[in-house]
């Protein structure tokens, strides 16, 4: 699954020449799976620069499709994959799962 695509952004990022070798490096690695995967239309766009094939595969399950495919004897399962930062609601998720 790939997360993100920056693209020419690299450069701006790394500067020209290190951008540009980090931009190439994306795109042999956007290439060579046989399937890729991406969270959202907006990740998805920016690929099929590279490759048409690619297949969205949005984040997030809403409990009511989640409660029909759970583990028989379950109640409920969390699980909370993000990168820990402040503005993405680090304390407001864990007090919410206490």
């Amino acid at each position: 699954m790939l997360f993100e695509s920056w693209g020419h952004k690299w450069r701006e990022y790394f500067g020209p020449f290190v951008g540009r070798g980090v931009e190439w490096l994306e795109r042999r690695l956007v290439s060579w799976p046989r399937v890729l995967i991406v969270p959202s239309n907006f990740v998805g766009e920016r690929v099929r620069r590279v490759r048409g094939d690619v297949r969205v595969v949005p984040f997030g399950l809403r409990p009511e499709e989640y409660l029909q495919y759970r583990c028989l004897g379950k109640v409920f399962d969390v699980a909370i994959v993000f990168r820990q930062v402040p503005y993405k609601g680090v304390l407001e998720s864990s007090t919410a799962t206490s």
